[in-house]
């Protein structure tokens, strides 16, 4: 209790506290930062996630671990990821699939982009479970198809394998037959069930996995806690 140790009175004390609120605020339980901070910190992220859009005009936005890192280097502390949910929770910057970005940000291909773009959408689609990897597909492949993910035409896999969405949704509904009839699957039958290899089938268990649409259970894979 403030009131004793202070000698003011009880209308003094309270009027402080509210002058208080006014230059504090609580990012998260326990931790209390003043407001002028808050903003000084917010207007040098949002400088730093306007140049990533700059150099990366494909891309959905800056990968949400990049982002905590840059929080954390401009506030010079280890609560970047505590002022980025901040942020995002007040509405200064959105996230989409672990990307972070500016809220009125969107990527913007140009025609060079565009026409790659096409050309890689058709090699995918030629290439059905089995598509040609990212570093098959050129430099520039990663990114412009990042940008299809996000224009849901494509899939990410993992950082090599993207398939298009319609064969990415034909590969789930197949394998949650499989599972629904006999209750496991083993790789082998799943690249079978594909007409595919190891190579393609295994990345994209995995990611089912990731998901908890499966779960590894030895050498097969069981429903897992989102198969529902």
């Amino acid at each position: 209790n403030l009131l004793p140790l202070s000698q003011l009175s009880g209308e003094d004390v309270e009027k402080g506290l509210q002058e208080l609120e006014k230059e504090i605020m609580e990012i998260k339980t326990g931790l209390v930062i003043s407001r002028d901070r808050v903003e000084e910190f917010e207007g040098k992220f949002l400088e730093k996630l306007k140049d990533y859009h700059n150099n990366y005009p494909l891309r959905p936005g800056m990968p949400k671990t990049q982002a905590v890192n840059v929080a954390g280097e401009i506030s010079g502390s280890k609560e970047g990821e505590a002022l980025l949910d901040f942020w995002i929770e007040e509405g200064k910057v959105k996230i989409d699939n672990q990307r972070i970005a500016l809220v009125t940000f969107s990527p913007c291909p140009g025609e060079k982009e565009k026409q790659l773009a096409e050309e890689y959408l058709q090699k995918l689609k030629e290439g059905g479970f089995s598509p040609p990897l990212t570093w098959e597909m050129g430099k520039e492949a990663g990114e412009i198809l990042d940008y299809l993910v996000y224009m849901g035409r494509v899939v990410r896999v993992n950082d090599e394998l993207y398939l298009v969405r319609e064969k990415y949704d034909e590969a789930e509904e197949l394998l949650r037959e499989v599972l629904q009839k006999q209750g496991k699957i083993t790789v082998a039958e799943f690249r079978n069930l594909l007409s595919s290899t190891r190579k393609y089938s295994l990345p994209l268990l995995e990611h089912f996995d990731d998901r908890k649409i499966t779960k590894r259970h030895g050498d097969e894979r069981v429903p897992g806690a989102n198969f529902s």
